[in-house]
């Protein structure tokens, strides 16, 4: 008997294709990562003012099954323009969204995100209107009210 043209020859070959795939997508991986790395660390640090307008949270689960989360949140600046950086669980947990203030970013990579506080003014009421003497007994009475003690409008 010959096994040549038969399942063992196909089976290789299919075992081969696999393998390269699995191969070129953890070199294409490497590679994109290196590129991101470096044009990053060519980028100039900037801060600018931006609003947190989302959150999420990527959960991924291994052949294990432990659970891991990768924590995003997006950014919106004056122009309109939105950006999404992976931070850290106690930065995400510190955020909130429509808080507002100074993002500090390296190209795609994360620095801080200062919030502005908001202040609160105390508005003063209005101050009352100065009295003025009834003209019916001298006793003093708010404009275009009645006098308590002689019923005369002031």
């Amino acid at each position: 008997m010959m096994y040549g043209d038969g399942f063992g020859d196909g089976f290789g070959a299919i075992f081969a294709l696999v393998f390269i795939i699995i191969i070129g997508t953890i070199i294409f991986k490497a590679v994109k990562g290196v590129n991101e790395w470096s044009m990053n660390n060519n980028s100039p640090i900037q801060t600018i003012a931006a609003t947190v307008v989302g959150k999420r949270v990527k959960r991924t689960t291994d052949a294990n099954g432990h659970t891991s989360k990768t924590y995003f949140v997006t950014f919106e600046v004056q122009s309109g323009a939105r950006s999404e950086f992976r931070i850290s669980s106690r930065e995400y947990k510190q955020l909130t969204e429509r808080d507002f203030g100074n993002l500090t970013h390296q190209g795609t990579r994360f620095h801080s995100f200062e919030r502005h506080t908001v202040y609160t003014v105390e508005v003063q009421a209005p101050a009352a209107p100065a009295s003025v003497n009834c003209p019916g007994c001298g006793a003093r009475t708010l404009p275009g009210e009645t006098c308590k003690y002689c019923n005369s409008l002031v």
